[in-house]
């Protein structure tokens, strides 16, 4: 008699699926990944999203560790967000190749002298500080603007942060305005056109001015201050607190250069809030600094700031150009 029970009543059949390695597996896995995620980094590029870097403490202390150096070796930039759009750094890698340049610009109508302290007070610093200058920042109750970023220790972001905001450089996709939301409405028509940022910030803590953003927004209260007339026996006042920050990074090799950055709106008298007998000539003269004002424009003409603040990336690159040449002239490189 046959065997009967559940082992009997089911047979198996010779399966005809292919036999694939896990390893072929993994790898047309992540082709289909690699296909699918540049399908969609180019469709929102083409839509207009740019990769972004969402600035924060943790970034610029990082950077803030990259300060260090032999004296003529490193250029470290304090301002505010104008110096951030106006200075490009991609330019001064490749016009000065064995120099290191560091962004420190922080966005906001912040005065950068308190950063320029913590400089003077660090006995490791010896480079060189370009620093964007305007009257309303040199009053002494003004240094502490930046204190949430200067206060903070060195290389304090994380690696994991670090090599996060380092790929957002890099992808689109990875921008916070991308969402399978946004991606679902953009599919249904629902905004036909994303908005579009005027700046983005980029790794380096650099802005970037999209040149083909339209819709060129009004200036905001920030930057109207930094334009405000200051009384000329206040800041002569105040400059001389600022000539004991000066001598105490050239005592250790290093030098301050202070910049006045253009606008297309000025005061009466002065873009940087300057009045009277407070010239950028008088300014180098009571704080032993360099003194370079980039507000009037160069051998092409005057620069143009679509906003009335801010350089896009060609505008900057001229500026670039030109600060390094008054740099030269002034023997801050050799």
């Amino acid at each position: 008699m046959a065997a009967t029970g559940p082992e009997s009543s089911h047979c198996e059949l010779p399966s005809r699926a292919p036999q694939l390695s896990w390893g072929c597996i993994f790898l047309v896995a992540f082709a289909l990944f690699v296909a699918s995620g540049s399908g969609l980094e180019a469709y929102w590029r083409a839509r207009g999203v740019r990769p972004n870097v969402p600035d924060s403490v943790e970034l610029w202390s990082f950077w803030r560790g990259r300060v260090y150096g032999p004296s003529r070796k490193v250029l470290v930039f304090l301002g505010t967000s104008r110096v951030r759009s106006d200075v490009s750094l991609e330019n001064l890698s490749r016009a000065l190749p064995g120099i290191r340049s560091v962004q420190l610009g922080i966005s906001g109508d912040r005065s950068p002298l308190g950063t320029l302290q913590s400089l003077a007070l660090d006995a490791d610093f010896r480079g060189t500080v370009v620093c964007e200058l305007a009257a309303p920042f040199v009053a002494r109750s003004r240094w502490d603007d930046q204190r949430e970023y200067f206060l903070q220790l060195r290389n304090s972001g994380t690696f994991e942060y670090l090599f996060s905001a380092y790929v957002r450089d890099k992808a689109a996709l990875l921008n916070s305005r991308v969402t399978i939301s946004s991606l679902v409405r953009d599919f249904a028509g629902v905004y036909p056109s994303p908005r579009l940022r005027r700046f983005r910030s980029c790794f380096d803590r650099s802005l970037r001015y999209e040149d083909e953003v339209t819709g060129v927004p009004v200036p905001g209260e920030a930057e109207r201050n930094q334009q405000k007339l200051v009384d000329a026996r206040t800041v002569i006042e105040s400059l001389g607190a600022v000539r004991k920050l000066v001598d105490q990074i050239r005592a250790r090799g290093g030098s301050v250069v202070f910049v006045g950055l253009p606008a297309s709106e000025a005061t009466n008298e002065s873009k940087s809030g300057f009045s009277g007998s407070v010239t950028w000539a008088r300014v180098a003269e009571l704080t032993g600094a360099v003194c370079i004002s980039l507000e009037s424009g160069d051998s092409q003409g005057r620069f143009h700031c679509r906003d009335g603040f801010h350089l896009d990336q060609q505008q900057a690159k001229r500026l670039t150009q030109c600060l390094i040449n008054e740099l030269y002239r002034n023997r801050v490189l050799e």
